[in-house]
């Protein structure tokens, strides 16, 4: 039986929360990928987690270096990953996300032969650029008379599919300005289709348990978003490099590798230190559980860090737990902070330092890229 404070402490580290990073790849694998479904997020769980972060950073990895791609996987959820980490992802959660696009182009009356001949033509433009949803639309429009809802539905379904990616080329890092180009050309060394559906998932699980853990299976099936049965296939093949563990404040096992047990049992509690950092709207964190939310948010403030729909609120966390929200005044470039708690003087000082950084980084959302 561990106590919560030791698993808190753990997960907080695991997550560079306690020790920031000075390696945008680490922060970016050691959370799986960053949600991306806000433009903001990224950024803020970014600067969070490193020192001195420089938004234009994740722009140039991201849409000029090409060493990141942004793609929909967990929850059919937009995010950031590493190219080591985009077949896995991107095959684990394929076909479900594949399953939605060929449901509203049912709907739409197409059939796979018009399918198959659109996206050859998309395929085709952009073999000589890099265009806008809106501009590929209206080109097959013009020139094949193609229903404008239709070569949406099949640009949504090239991109699910990996052959075409995302790109942002707004000159603003908080604005969108969203292209699409063919993935073979802008990631030359990337294939999507690299590995199987099944082993796919079985590595993603692995990595989740990794860098998660402790997890429950219901953990598990909320953050994939694929359905039970699968996740205890791959659960049964994974059997002998987990252990269960229990939390005392938690009624379900818990998942947790082998490899991992003693660095869990030899974690020191944060009680001999604060550590107060400011959270990203929908921080990876944070999306990283469900029923097993009680290890960083009390049942009282559970309602208000998240909203009506699910979605994780901007938050502080104070030592493993959620102690108040803030959010970004974009009129006067400003942090504005909500307490839970009464936070002392030297608590204050700490969280104040945070909000400075926070200041620092999303005031930079005004200036021109170079």
């Amino acid at each position: 039986m561990i106590n919560l404070e030791k698993i808190q402490t753990y997960n907080n580290n695991k997550h560079c929360l306690i020790k920031t990073e000075n390696n945008i790849f680490n922060v970016v694998n050691s959370l799986i990928g960053l949600h991306s479904a806000r433009l903001i997020t990224p950024f803020s769980t970014l600067n969070t987690r490193l020192d001195d972060f420089n938004p234009e950073e994740l722009i140039s990895e991201t849409f000029t270096k090409n060493n990141l791609i942004k793609l929909r996987c967990m929850r059919t959820t937009l995010h950031t990953v590493n190219l080591d980490m985009a077949p896995i992802v991107h095959q684990s959660t394929r076909k479900i996300r594949n399953t939605i696009c060929l449901g509203l182009l049912k709907k739409l009356n197409v059939t796979n032969s018009t399918i198959l001949y659109i996206e050859e033509l998309i395929k085709s433009i952009l073999q000589e650029n890099e265009l806008s949803s809106k501009e590929i639309e209206n080109y097959l429009f013009i020139k094949k008379n193609i229903n404008i809802n239709v070569t949406r539905a099949i640009i949504k379904k090239l991109w699910e599919d990996g052959i075409i990616c995302y790109l942002n080329k707004s000159t603003y890092w908080g604005t969108e300005k969203r292209i699409y180009a063919l993935t073979e050309k802008r990631y030359p060394t990337l294939f999507l289709e690299g590995i199987s559906e099944t082993d796919s998932l079985k590595k993603l699980i692995h990595i989740y348990i990794k860098q998660y853990g402790p997890v429950t299976e219901q953990d598990i099936v909320w953050w994939t978003g694929l359905p039970v049965s699968l996740i205890r296939k791959s659960l049964e093949y994974l059997k002998k490099e987990f252990c269960i563990i229990h939390i005392k404040e938690i009624k379900s096992p818990f998942f947790l590798l082998n490899e991992d047990l003693e660095t869990l049992k030899e974690t020191e509690n944060q009680s001999d230190f604060t550590n107060i950092k400011l959270l990203a709207y929908e921080d990876p964190f944070l999306k990283g559980y469900f029923e097993s939310r009680l290890r960083y948010v009390s049942k009282k403030n559970y309602s208000a860090l998240f909203n009506p729909i699910g979605e994780a609120r901007s938050s502080i966390i104070k030592n493993g737990m959620i102690v108040g929200l803030w959010k970004w005044n974009k009129k006067s470039n400003t942090v504005e902070t909500e307490l839970f708690e009464k936070f002392s003087k030297n608590d204050s000082k700490i969280l104040d330092i945070e909000v400075v950084k926070t200041i620092k980084c999303l005031s930079k959302n005004e200036k021109t890229l170079k």
